[in-house]
């Protein structure tokens, strides 16, 4: 499994002039080669991860990207339906739309995808453990989760305190479930 990361607070404000994340030529180079004609899955999004300018362009990249988001109706896509609905590039048939929480993903096969893409998702998941051990399953031997992570500086409360990690361990011994908002804080203070 191999494992490719980048932070960042907006996206917009980390691009640099050439696009890709300042920094992370690197990461970016090994994503967009992970990525390019092989079949995958988003968690969450969609992004503008795949803007031209942005990380690895995974929508135009890929074979074919899937989709799972966690309700039939979202605040950035209005409504939803599951089946063959996730269209994710102009040209290419639709992708899977599945309808299931992050740490969740029974439905799907165990090996199905090439990549997993996950921008900005994993820390808004109550049990991160959960989520990544469910994601390492649906992804093939030697294939590849990409997430992309916010840089606390950039986020809009950078003021709340850091997860400890003893916290997300206790989530995953609790075996803590999603609609548990128990370490929900107010980051105003």
């Amino acid at each position: 499994m191999v494992v490719v990361g980048a932070g960042g607070g907006g996206a917009r404000s980390k691009l640099g002039a050439r696009g890709g994340w300042r920094g992370q030529s690197g990461s970016v180079g090994a994503a967009r080669s992970l990525v390019a004609g092989r079949s995958g899955l988003e968690i969450g999004g969609p992004s503008d991860i795949d803007a031209p300018y942005s990380l690895c362009a995974a929508y135009a990249m890929a074979a074919t990207l899937d989709n799972c988001n966690f309700s039939r109706a979202t605040v950035w896509e209005g409504a939803i339906a599951e089946g063959q609905t996730f269209v994710y590039h102009a040209g290419r048939a639709p992708g899977r739309q599945y309808i299931l929480e992050a740490t969740q993903l029974a439905p799907i096969a165990d090996g199905r995808y090439d990549f997993l893409l996950a921008s900005h998702t994993i820390e808004h998941v109550a049990n991160p453990l959960r989520a990544l051990r469910e994601w390492t399953r649906v992804v093939k031997a030697g294939g590849a989760l990409i997430l992309v992570v916010p840089h606390k500086e950039g986020t809009f409360d950078p003021r709340r305190a850091v997860t400890r990690l003893g916290s997300i361990v206790d989530e995953e011994r609790k075996d803590t479930k999603e609609g548990d908002i128990t370490d929900v804080r107010d980051s105003r203070g």
